[in-house]
């Protein structure tokens, strides 16, 4: 994980300039259980970024469009072996309000890799609100649907903005 960070950190246009983005860590559901979990978002320019979603199970890769709404995408892979579990592409938005609050969603088309992971649509949305400069506490919710079965979790934690 901390090689994929420094590549992708390397790669960035703006990387010898000044870091933009976000590192946050918590908890979130998984199933009937809780997971500890590490995000980190780069920016590459003001409308791209860059993110890794690292959990005992998975670890995500995905790419953002926009400034505060666009377009998303993103790989999924497995903990245990680290093949290719799922693709998603979507939109999302933010909205900021109150005195440091930022309310974002993003919607997304899931396809399973393989013939055990069904098609499905992915909505999630998060609340993240400023504490002390620059930690932030956010709190989200996300469900997964197929014409199998709908999977709700949840996240907490805390956010580190660069």
């Amino acid at each position: 994980m901390v090689a994929l960070v420094t590549v992708l950190f390397a790669a960035s246009p703006s990387a010898s300039a000044q870091v933009s983005g976000i590192v946050s860590g918590g908890t979130r559901t998984r199933g009937a259980s809780l997971e500890p979990y590490v995000y980190v978002e780069l920016a590459l320019s003001d409308g791209a970024s860059v993110g890794v979603d690292y959990g005992r199970h998975a670890t995500g890769l995905s790419f953002w469009s926009g400034a505060e709404g666009g377009f998303y995408g993103g790989a999924h892979f497995t903990g245990d072996s680290g093949s290719l579990e799922s693709a998603e592409l979507g939109v999302w938005q933010q909205y900021g309000f109150g005195a440091g609050s930022v309310a974002s969603g993003w919607v997304g088309a899931k396809s399973g890799i393989g013939a055990s992971t069904p098609a499905s649509v992915s909505f999630n949305a998060q609340l993240r609100h400023a504490m002390t400069h620059p930690f932030h506490a956010l709190v989200g919710i996300g469900a997964v649907v197929s014409n199998v079965e709908t999977d709700i979790n949840g996240w907490i934690g805390i956010a580190y903005q660069l």
